[in-house]
């Protein structure tokens, strides 16, 4: 088995792997480009190079990490992928954590769950708060998702939720964050 197949096998075990290739020989480097890989290192150049890809490959799991939501519930810990989440709901002593797909459980409350979160999360209730880009419409008295379930927004929240609504609207459609800067829309 070559690197280069190695690769290709790991890019289907998983997705988020950060191969470094590491080879004496040149001629192999337009090859890895058959994969998905963070860097080619030249064995003569390894002394200069290597560090480099290590800080690179620390700083992309790094980022990765950030991208999930960490909890427990029982005895086994979860990682779920933030932009999966709908919404979470707290009912008495459980928070249930709500994607398209599954509901997950936990004893986590949501302002400790918030922590891990980006500011696209806010709390709209007492018992929920929000993933922004997932929702469908927002208004006063509940926001609602595409599969059409529904959480109610509590008064006391409401501006705050609509602030952090509008600010998410401002960024998404700021003309600096368009990658189309030219022609008629």
């Amino acid at each position: 088995l070559s690197g280069i197949d190695l690769a290709k096998h790991l890019n289907q075990l998983n997705r988020q792997c950060q191969i470094i290739f590491l080879s004496q020989y040149l001629e192999y480097a337009p090859d890895v480009y058959e994969t998905k890989h963070l860097y080619f290192v030249y064995k003569q150049k390894m002394k200069e190079y290597l560090p480099k890809a290590l800080h690179a490959a620390q700083k992309k799991l790094h980022a990765i990490q950030k991208q999930f939501l960490y909890f427990k519930s029982g005895k086994k810990k979860y990682q779920i992928s933030q932009n999966d989440i709908l919404y979470m709901e707290r009912i008495l002593t459980t928070t249930e954590i709500h994607t398209a797909t599954e509901v997950y459980t936990t004893r986590e409350q949501i302002p400790s769950l918030m922590e891990q979160l980006p500011s696209s999360f806010c709390r709209c209730h007492r018992s929920y708060a929000v993933n922004l880009h997932a929702i469908n419409t927002f208004t006063r008295m509940e926001i609602t998702f595409p599969d059409g379930q529904s959480v109610p927004v509590g008064r006391t929240y409401y501006e705050n939720a609509k602030k952090h609504f509008a600010k998410l609207a401002l960024e998404n459609h700021h003309p600096a964050n368009n990658s189309y800067h030219g022609g008629a829309s």
